[in-house]
């Protein structure tokens, strides 16, 4: 597999549905990714964003799939023509080189992936389904420009756990913009956002963007790898000062969407005011 450091594609097992045109690649090192190639149609900026919000969720606990470079040589590409892209009718040949890779969660011939969940299941029988309530505080901190996506996975007998997938429209996509556009980061079935009461379901989030390690963030852009960035001179750097000004705005943000004609918060009693409760 040469002498790349990082688990490098083996086997193509299929394209996946979405902008991107990701695929679903086996590495050598016997895991699956959920790979978004440099020259996607969303271009490479949105690995970036992947790589950023993914390491801010597992900080904060969100469960979302390990994030991983993934190197995708030229041997493999000649030998798999199957892996490409495509531009109205145009293919695009995938650039040689480190992508984005998502973990799948498993061997996708053994285990099931569920992109929607029906209503009474992400209700009840979804484990960690208040993940839908801090994801939203970190697309709303990270102005993802998208609706928020989700897959679905057994857990237990009975059980399924929700993982948050694609942050590569965080923010704005390409645009590395704060659009604050009110409902935005909101996912498609707001049933998953039934356990919201009032303010104290945000609160703990809330609090925890507001004292989000600055070094986390720092790290996470360091570890970046630099075929990603190589062109982009100080932005990034901008990119993460303007992100870590924005920690305490979000109360404001949720606020914004409460203001809308959209009832995001079925079980949400009168609408809320921002002095119900604010981050000290």
């Amino acid at each position: 597999t040469g002498n790349c450091p990082y688990p490098t594609a083996i086997r193509f097992v299929r394209k996946m549905r979405g902008g991107t045109q990701a695929h679903l690649l086996q590495a050598d090192d016997n895991q699956f990714y959920v790979v978004k190639f440099k020259n996607n149609p969303h271009g490479i900026r949105s690995l970036v964003n992947e790589w950023i919000v993914s390491g801010v969720m597992t900080h904060l606990g969100i469960s979302t799939p390990a994030p991983q470079a993934v190197c995708v040589p030229e041997h493999f590409l000649d030998q798999n023509p199957e892996v490409h892209l495509q531009r109205a009718r145009k293919t695009v040949l995938v650039a040689p080189g480190l992508h984005f890779g998502s973990q799948y969660p498993g061997d996708p011939d053994r285990i099931v992936v569920h992109d929607l969940m029906p209503r009474p299941l992400l209700r009840d029988k979804t484990v960690n389904v208040n993940d839908f309530v801090g994801t939203l505080v970190i697309d709303k901190w990270t102005a993802n420009a998208d609706a928020r996506q989700a897959i679905f996975t057994r857990t237990g007998r009975t059980g399924y756990a929700v993982h948050m997938i694609d942050h590569g429209a965080a923010f704005n996509g390409q645009n590395w913009s704060f659009s604050d556009a009110p409902l935005f980061g909101l996912y498609r079935d707001l049933a998953a956002y039934e356990t919201v009461r009032g303010w104290g379901e945000f609160e703990p989030w809330l609090e925890r963007v507001a004292d989000f390690p600055a070094e986390v963030i720092w790290r996470r852009l360091a570890s970046i790898p630099k075929e990603w960035i190589a062109h982009e001179g100080d932005e990034p750097e901008r990119l993460v000062r303007r992100l870590l000004m924005r920690r305490k705005r979000v109360i404001g943000l949720i606020e914004s969407m409460l203001e809308t004609k959209v009832a995001a918060f079925p079980n949400w009693g009168r609408p809320p005011l921002v002095s119900d409760w604010r981050i000290s």
